[in-house]
């Protein structure tokens, strides 16, 4: 499971992260210090395993497409043709409302 923490920017790197002090990507640290002397020197930038993703805005209602219900629409041809209906997606369970915009 994940969170979302609305209106959290991205950090630049480690120091300017609420969550260094718990994330995995800073054990070579001892301490804030330490991480700060690399952010300083230009050695810290954010780690490739960072467990952050951002979520650009603004954005539409988010929904989990892995639960739609895909259909054959063409099966006429000999070949299938997965297709999802606007139906489809307006039913589908929303995991994110939509933010910053008016849709």
């Amino acid at each position: 499971m994940s969170i979302l923490i609305r209106g959290m920017e991205m950090p630049k790197n480690c120091a300017e992260c609420n969550m260094w002090c718990i994330c995995e990507c800073l054990n070579d640290f001892e301490d804030f210090e330490s991480i700060c002397y690399a952010v300083e020197d230009g050695d810290l930038i954010r780690d490739k395993n960072c467990p952050l993703v951002e979520i650009p805005t603004p954005h539409g209602r988010l929904i989990d497409a892995d639960k739609l219900n895909i259909h054959d629409v063409s099966p006429a041809y000999g070949f299938c043709v997965m297709g999802v209906t606007e139906e489809d997606i307006e039913l589908a369970d929303t995991v994110i409302e939509a933010e910053g915009s008016e849709t």
